[in-house]
């Protein structure tokens, strides 16, 4: 990864195996949801210990779910990282469409938070055409004018 300070890489390592548990988490509930209603197609007469048995079985799949949900996020984190980098020139939607199989919950994240590359290039034009707007002569122009001069000429 591209980060100056290895704390900063860890860190955002870090966040990431967070992040990915969280998208896990959010899936695990509606598969709960199935594996309670896979039983229930069975002949409407079932006795008490079926449904002792029944209910004891989903309490043990909740568990090992959310036991499962850390280990899955960073397993999944991990193989990512440890995949050799992609060439620059390749588009990164087109990257995450065939990996989405191998890495579902990075895809969905990828999906949900897309990168843009940093530059203060926009934030400079801005700030030089304020500048330009805000002279000695043009000095009594309120906020609100001023805000709308430069959404006008930013978007015009």
């Amino acid at each position: 990864m591209a980060f100056f300070s290895a704390s900063k890489a860890n860190d955002a390592v870090k966040r990431l195996k967070s992040e990915c548990a969280t998208e896990i988490r959010t899936t695990v509930p509606t598969q709960m949801e199935d594996a309670e209603a896979g039983p229930s197609s069975q002949p409407s007469a079932p006795s008490s210990d079926d449904n002792l048995r029944h209910l004891l079985d989903v309490d043990v799949k909740k568990s090992r779910a959310n036991s499962n949900v850390t280990t899955d996020a960073v397993v999944e984190v991990q193989r990512c990282i440890s995949e050799a980098n992609t060439p620059r020139s390749q588009d990164p939607l087109q990257y995450w469409q065939t990996q989405r199989l191998h890495y579902p919950n990075l895809y969905k994240l990828a999906m949900k938070f897309p990168c843009t590359p940093s530059s203060s290039v926009p934030c400079e034009r801005v700030f030089s055409k304020a500048g330009e707007m805000v002279s000695k002569r043009r000095n009594r122009l309120g906020t609100n004018m001023l805000k709308q001069l430069m959404f006008w000429n930013k978007n015009a």
